[in-house]
């Protein structure tokens, strides 16, 4: 697997922990019809410890533990895994085998990994275009709060 592939897997990431079920389910329902899935490990829940870093000193400290969801699967003998906040094991479990396919070399994958690329580009464009409009809507709300001096 090429460095370039490893690095928009990781891009990809982002934007499907954020997707909805219903937007997934298609792509997972392909990857079933036209490859072999076997679990490796059962879809599971799990904690995470949430760190932080605070902003004068820069210490690092704990903010507290996160519920995930992990699935780790494999596509035509081909490793993946999925991870994602909250009780979503049927997510974790689609994001697996993305991954799977996405690290997968067979020629058959091609066609699906370019089809599916082309729709992360879209997705990652709207939610940018919603990540800026929260951005805007919350930055109409700032106030701007002037320091006394106390004598």
């Amino acid at each position: 697997m090429s460095e370039k592939m490893s690095s928009r897997m990781q891009e990809y990431t982002v934007v499907l922990s954020e997707l909805k079920m219903e937007d997934l389910m298609p792509w997972g329902n392909h990857i079933v019809q036209l490859g072999r899935v076997e679990e490796v490990n059962e879809p599971a829940l799990g904690l995470v410890m949430m760190r932080a870093q605070e902003s004068v000193q820069r210490h690092v400290f704990n903010v507290g533990e996160l519920l995930i969801s992990e699935s780790t699967l494999a596509v035509d003998g081909v490793v993946g895994f999925g991870m994602v906040m909250g009780n979503a094991l049927d997510k974790a479990r689609i994001i697996a085998m993305i991954d799977a396919v996405h690290h997968n070399v067979e020629l058959k994958w091609n066609d699906f990994r370019e089809q599916f690329r082309i729709w992360m580009v879209q997705k990652e464009k709207e939610l940018q275009e919603r990540r800026q409009a929260e951005f805007e809507w919350i930055a109409r709300t700032k106030v701007g709060v002037a320091t006394i001096p106390v004598q």
